[in-house]
């Protein structure tokens, strides 16, 4: 028995954007799209650093698809109009501009949506009391759609909807960072970005997960910006601790900083004055 999706329009001709999304495809390059997403959103919207909390998830288990899945969740959320981007491709003025901001024209997190899994990307989100339930069902196609129950949904207790979506992949609240917990007291919005049956999963790279987010060179001003904590099967990795750009040891004879004097005045070599 089918879905019924209820289809949005999308502006974009598919062969350009199968091929526009090869770049992100693979889970080390996509991954940071995602995060790199919820870094500008939080910018956006003015959070305070310390308030800026990015949870990478992995589940070997998703209760829908019985696949596994990754995810990305922040609290600051979508509205309708901002789920529209989805749809756009090759905007310069996707990402916003602004101190801070990573993304250029709204391609990466979308393209690995729709390259990086053999399954539907979903899009569980909620801001200004309204929840949508939306994404791309048909990978590798860049059309988008609600899905069922998920269309401006007025929505009275934000935990409760946040707690069903992360039970989509075997997560609970209490699963999430105490840092995390914190902030959902009086939370205005989230979003889990969800992939389901991701491409070329292997164990290696579940294994060097935190080293390979560390080191990627999208990562940077995501790490400095947020607090961004990587969940694997329910266990918080790296003992529990937002992830930290990893620190650069100077050479030896190099570890003391270079001082070069600057005289208060120079002397005109022309004028001699």
């Amino acid at each position: 028995m089918g879905v019924n999706y209820e289809w949005d329009t999308y502006e974009v001709d598919e062969t350009f954007a199968k091929i526009a999304a090869r770049a992100f495809a693979d889970l080390k390059n996509g991954i940071p799209e995602w995060i790199k997403n919820s870094n500008d959103a939080y910018l956006r919207a003015n959070k305070a650093k310390g308030e800026r909390p990015i949870i990478v998830v992995y589940s070997a288990n998703t209760k829908d698809y019985d696949v596994p899945a990754f995810a990305c969740l922040d609290i600051v959320g979508m509205s309708t109009e901002n789920l529209a981007v989805l749809k756009r491709w090759g905007d310069p003025t996707a990402s916003g501009s602004g101190f801070g901001i990573t993304g250029g024209h709204g391609n990466g997190g979308k393209s690995f949506a729709i390259a990086g899994f053999n399954g539907p990307t979903i899009y569980y989100t909620f801001k200004n009391s309204i929840a949508n339930i939306y994404g791309f069902p048909e990978p590798p196609r860049p059309v988008t759609a609600w899905f069922p129950g998920g269309k401006n949904t007025n929505i009275e207790n934000p935990k409760g909807f946040l707690e069903e979506a992360l039970s989509h992949i075997s997560l609970k609240l209490s699963d999430l960072p105490e840092h995390v917990c914190g902030l959902l007291s009086d939370i205005a919005g989230f979003t889990l970005v969800v992939g389901h049956d991701p491409k070329d999963m292997t164990g290696k790279l579940l294994s060097k997960w935190t080293e390979i987010l560390r080191n990627h060179k999208e990562m940077m001003l995501p790490l400095s910006n947020c607090e961004i904590y990587v969940i694997a099967n329910r266990r918080l990795l790296n003992d529990g601790k937002p992830l930290a750009l990893q620190d650069i040891i100077p050479m030896g004879k190099y570890a003391e900083p270079r001082v070069v004097s600057i005289p208060t005045e120079l002397e005109d070599p022309e004028s001699g004055k």
